[in-house]
């Protein structure tokens, strides 16, 4: 028998509430026929009780019960059949009585919710859950609609509120949703709120920037209606530590003005993703960008930043050092994403970017750009972000191995590179042998090499043997 600590890491987590239920006495329970109404997930099985349960068969579900903080699955897709069940409505009726008795899981802070455990998990609610994750399928509007009204109900003092999409979201359905995500934002004051999906008009910017405690933000609007959102109702004090915004298209300046008028001084993290094919912001504006993060957010605190577009048929500016020296300072940066636009530096400038940024993990910039000067870095650019960013996990990063030499003295410090993803786009090489040579020595882990494939190109053979060559290093 388990008891003391053993008994709260054994109960910690819990996928759902079945492994609760099978505490109680085994003649009372019963997995009943393969429900194919739920084929599309897998084959589930139905527990139910084969009666109705007296308060003996509680006891042990009682004793277990308070070590539970933590339930659901992260991704019901993942659930694998043979252990799949679901709750039968007899078991769902008793539990929901037996909840407005008592709490049934008193200790539970936070939920993951998928579309099955809908008919049962508010009953699970209380005024200490902290953490709700809800995966919201287009075909359950109505279900969701009364989850919604009963969370502020059951759970008020619900600090963290993710909703995330399973299926793609039609507008009109969306637009159905919408009643119960304000009566969600009117009523709850939260910490943190993500919905990426469903585009906030301008009232519910408002209702959501008005919350005195939230600090962590995702959301999904148009970048000028947030502009004048903020403009009618500036922040007044600079209380945001993580900003994530999906918008449609980039709109001419509202990208500058946003983010300064967020006050991002102690943001830890600021990504910005327009998800519709559209120009890119201008030189200009993206310079502007940079001059607004150097000045205001705090070179101690800022350890992400992203500025995100999906593909367009519209060239990218790209990223001189009179712009991006306005992050030289910001030591504590560990993942820096500009995906769209390529990097137009030499090696001296890469090696100051590397020696400032020691602890990056992550740097994403375009390596495939549709137009632009030819890069100015050489495999030294390479070698200077492997010498002095030693955390670097993953990579993207456009070079011309004919515009320098690797001077073999310094290959000492950039060696055995725990380096796992590199992606080299439309760099030119004519050595294949040096450059793999190169690699090999450098991230002897590489666990994966990308580069724009062309079946006619001659670089891309290059490359190709490049990759077949580390492959048996």
């Amino acid at each position: 028998m388990f008891s003391g600590p053993a008994l709260q890491v054994l109960w910690h987590t819990i996928y759902n509430p079945i492994p609760l239920l099978f505490t109680m006495p085994a003649d009372l329970l019963q997995i009943e026929e393969i429900d194919e109404r739920h084929s599309d997930f897998g084959r589930c099985r139905t527990l139910t009780f084969k009666r109705d349960p007296n308060p003996e068969y509680w006891k042990r579900f009682d004793t277990y019960a308070p070590f539970v903080h933590k339930m659901g699955f992260l991704d019901q897709k993942s659930r694998y059949w043979a252990n799949f069940l679901v709750l039968s409505h007899r078991v769902c009726r008793v539990l929901s009585q037996r909840s407005l008795q008592a709490a049934l899981l008193p200790g539970l802070q936070s939920l993951n919710v998928s579309s099955n455990d809908l008919p049962y998990i508010s009953f699970f609610f209380n005024p200490h859950l902290r953490s709700i994750r809800l995966v919201m399928s287009p075909d359950l509007i109505t279900p969701l609609c009364i989850l919604a009204a009963e969370i502020p109900i059951h759970a008020p003092n619900l600090e963290r509120l993710q909703l995330v999409e399973n299926t793609a979201w039609q507008p009109a359905q969306k637009v159905l949703f919408k009643p119960g995500l304000s009566k969600l934002l009117y009523t709850l004051n939260l910490r943190e709120f993500t919905c990426d999906f469903i585009e906030l008009d301008d009232e519910l910017i408002w209702c959501l920037l008005t919350m005195p405690s939230l600090i962590v933000i995702g959301i999904s609007t148009d970048i000028l209606t947030l502009k004048q959102n903020l403009l009618r109702h500036p922040l007044k004090e600079p209380r945001i530590t993580s900003f994530n915004l999906w918008c449609d298209t980039f709109k001419k300046g509202a990208l500058v003005s946003v983010a300064s008028l967020l006050h991002p001084d102690n943001m830890t993290a600021l990504r910005i993703t327009f998800t519709a094919p559209s120009s890119h912001p201008p030189a200009e504006e993206l310079s502007g960008f940079l001059a607004i993060i150097g000045k205001q957010c705090s070179p101690s605190l800022l350890a992400d930043l992203q500025l995100d577009t999906a593909a367009s048929r519209h060239p990218a500016a790209a990223i001189t050092f009179n712009m991006i020296r306005n992050l030289l300072p910001f030591s504590h940066l560990r993942n820096l994403n500009f995906s769209a636009h390529p990097f137009d530096l030499t090696d001296d400038e890469i090696k100051q970017l590397a020696m400032a940024w020691p602890l990056l993990e992550t740097l994403c910039v375009n390596t495939d750009p549709l137009a632009g000067p030819p890069p100015q870095t050489s495999l030294n650019g390479l070698l200077w972000l492997a010498t002095y960013c030693r955390q670097l996990k993953s990579l993207e990063f456009r070079f011309d191995e004919t515009c320098g030499q690797v001077l073999p003295e310094e290959m000492g410090a950039a060696a055995n590179h725990r380096l796992l993803f590199l992606s080299v786009g439309s760099s030119l090489i004519e050595n294949p042998d040096k450059v793999a040579k190169f690699l090999a020595c450098t991230f002897p882990g590489l666990s994966l090499l990308m580069f724009s494939h062309s079946s006619d190109d001659i670089n891309h053979e290059r490359w190709s043997e490049v990759q077949a060559q580390i492959q048996f290093a």
